[in-house]
């Protein structure tokens, strides 16, 4: 066993806080990085997820754009999406969304997320939230899918692809036709 005194602890404590800071700093430069390299294929920016900064409300069309995002992510080669961060790259922040903390936030998601998308056994994504110029931004990381995923809004089924830095909706031939594109050696 090991004897340590307080000076020993402290010297290791402030050690482990810089070590700590430093990796924040790191993960804050991989964001800074990719927010630089701005929207693509695999990249999207949404400034909030469900507060419609025009109208200065809450609104379910905010929600279904987010939803829209991961769908054409899903169905397509993944990607990341980054929630409180506007098109031109500014941090706008997720705060407006109103939620009481960053927990609330990311169940809220994850609710409309299996709720809205299905089939939700394919569903393959990991969200964390974090503090970028003292304002909070949701990192969404989406894989593709093995299988088709659809966006069940209301009454309608939609389907999704990013083309290029948009998510398109495609009609129902355009479907068939990206479908068995796309899945036909996984059968």
């Amino acid at each position: 066993p090991h004897n340590y005194n307080l000076n020993d602890f402290l010297k290791l404590k402030s050690y482990l806080l810089k070590s700590e800071r430093f990796l924040e700093i790191e993960k804050n430069s991989e964001i800074d990085e990719i927010i630089r390299m701005g929207e693509s294929r695999q990249v999207e920016f949404k400034s909030t997820m469900r507060f419609d900064i025009r109208a200065n409300r809450i609104s379910k069309d905010r929600e279904k754009d987010i939803l829209r995002t991961i769908a054409g992510f899903q169905n397509t080669e993944g990607g990341t999406l980054i929630i409180g961060v506007e098109d031109d790259g500014e941090i706008f922040g997720i705060e407006k969304d109103g939620f009481k903390n960053h927990d609330k936030f990311l169940l809220h998601l994850d609710n409309l997320i299996n709720t809205h998308l299905k089939p939700t056994l394919s569903l393959n994504y990991e969200s964390i939230v974090r503090n970028i110029y003292n304002k909070s931004i949701a990192i969404i990381r989406v894989k593709s899918s093995p299988f088709p995923i659809y966006l069940k809004w209301q009454s309608d089924e939609e389907f999704y692809i990013r083309s290029g830095p948009n998510t398109r909706k495609l009609s129902a031939s355009e479907i068939v036709s990206f479908v068995s594109s796309k899945y036909k050696n996984m059968n």
